[in-house]
């Protein structure tokens, strides 16, 4: 089994594999840009992938009335993606994409290209707008700039290109 957990007051990943007795077979921390929540992550039949979106922790704006998670559309979104049993920071592959956050991923496979690269498709449900204000009475998916979009991300292992269309 493979888990992870995010820890807002440090800023990292927390990942763990887990053997069919339950135990605790490797772990690793992993760094993140800053106090995140990361709601999901994908993983392929070799790799895991950590998303790094900027839903930022932000416990001071509770004191205004706000939700203690706020999207920053000024940052960049990044992609972990790594070998499931690495335990060496240095083997993660981060790959930069435009501003966007995902809460729920829908699938991940590898392959091959036409030019024998190492590829990752994954596809997850994209926002550009994230506003989770529960006074409003609205959902935070609800239609319009908060309506999540089916969207694919590819990411090259070999060139470290990678690219997401809606």
């Amino acid at each position: 089994m493979l888990a992870f957990g995010y820890n807002v007051e440090k800023a990292l990943i927390h990942y763990s594999l887990i053997n069919k007795n339950r135990k605790i077979v490797s772990s690793l921390d992993i760094p993140i840009s800053s106090a995140r929540m990361i709601h999901d992550f994908a993983i392929t039949e070799n790799y895991v992938i950590f998303p790094d979106c900027p839903l930022e922790f932000r416990p001071d704006l509770t004191f205004k009335g706000k939700f203690l998670f706020q999207f920053d559309e000024s940052k960049p979104a990044r992609y972990g993606i790594m070998k499931r049993l690495n335990q060496n920071l240095e083997q993660i592959q981060w790959f930069e994409l435009p501003n966007h956050y995902v809460f729920h991923y829908v699938n991940a496979w590898e392959y091959k290209n036409e030019n024998g690269d190492s590829m990752i498709k994954l596809f997850g449900c994209t926002q550009t707008h994230v506003d989770i204000d529960l006074d409003k009475g609205e959902h935070p998916f609800a239609a319009g700039a908060q309506a999540p979009q089916l969207s694919k991300f590819e990411f090259n292992l070999t060139t470290g290109d990678s690219n997401w269309t809606v």
